[in-house]
């Protein structure tokens, strides 16, 4: 979806809109010349994914580099994502946890999309 829609925003002038849950509305200029003000836009869309695992309002995704510290490799932040500008790039990092059942730390897997 965030590389679909920075797709879509740098084809043209048109700014990305986005209402949330609470109907605030959020918007980019396009096209997008700046990963952190990608990321910025980014991170308030994705903010209405919530958590696949159970946990008290846990967000699915957090900001900061948090995510790749030790802090997190344990049970309590497996489902977390975080978006981490990076150049030309926005960085998605999530910690899926572990399907072996070992509670003392989680997998975290990368992905990185283009944004500009």
């Amino acid at each position: 979806m965030i590389e679909r829609d920075a797709l879509m925003c740098n084809s043209g002038n048109i700014p990305l809109t986005h209402v949330d849950r609470e109907n605030r509305t959020w918007t980019t200029p396009c096209p997008i010349t700046s990963s952190s003000t990608a990321r910025d836009y980014f991170y308030r869309v994705t903010d209405d994914f919530r958590n696949p695992y159970p946990g008290p309002n846990a967000p699915y995704v957090i900001v900061g580099p948090e995510i790749r510290s030790d802090g997190l490799m344990d049970n309590r932040y497996w489902g977390y994502c975080n978006l981490i500008p990076n150049g030309q790039n926005i960085e998605v990092v999530c910690n899926i946890g572990r399907t072996d059942g070992n509670t003392n730390a989680g997998e975290i897997r990368e992905c990185v999309i283009n944004v500009f």
